[in-house]
C-alpha cells in the first residue's frame, strides 16, 4: 500500500526548515538567545518562562506542561500553543518517547543543531 503523504522516521527527527524557523505559537515565543520559551501577554508583558534545556527527558517535559497548565490564567489556547510550540521545538515522540519507550535528549544540542547560527539572535516579541 503506498500512503503519499506518509512521513518517514527521518522526517520525525529532523523538523522541517518551516518548523525550525518557527519562533510563535500564539503568546508562547521562543527566546533562541537563552533557549527559554516565553509566554508574552497581548501588553507585552513577559508573564511565564520555561527553560528548554532542562527538558532532557519526557517526564521533565510533561512537568513543565502540568506547571503550565495549572496557572490560573492558563486558558485551553494557552495550553493548546504551548503543546505545539514543545512538539515543533523538540519533536517528542521521536526523541524522548517513541515507542512508550523513555529516551535521554541533550537538549542544548537539540537545539543548537535544530537553530543553527541562532543562539545569539534577537527576537521579536
Amino acid at each position: 500500500m503506498n500512503f503519499p503523504h506518509a512521513l518517514s522516521l527521518g522526517d520525525l527527527r529532523q523538523p522541517s526548515s518551516q518548523t525550525r524557523a518557527r519562533i510563535r505559537w500564539g503568546n508562547w515565543v521562543l527566546r533562541r538567545r537563552n533557549w527559554t520559551l516565553v509566554y508574552i501577554t497581548h501588553q507585552g508583558h513577559e508573564l511565564y518562562e520555561i527553560d528548554l534545556e532542562q527538558m532532557t527527558t519526557a517526564a521533565q517535559m510533561l512537568d513543565w506542561i502540568f506547571q503550565a497548565c495549572r496557572k490560573l490564567w492558563a486558558t485551553p489556547e494557552y495550553q493548546a500553543d504551548l503543546i505545539r510550540a514543545l512538539s515543533d521545538i523538540f519533536t517528542p515522540q521521536a526523541t524522548l518517547c517513541s515507542g512508550g519507550t523513555s529516551k535521554t535528549l541533550d537538549a542544548a544540542r537539540w537545539l543548537r543543531e535544530q537553530y543553527p547560527k541562532a543562539g545569539r539572535q534577537p527576537e521579536k516579541a
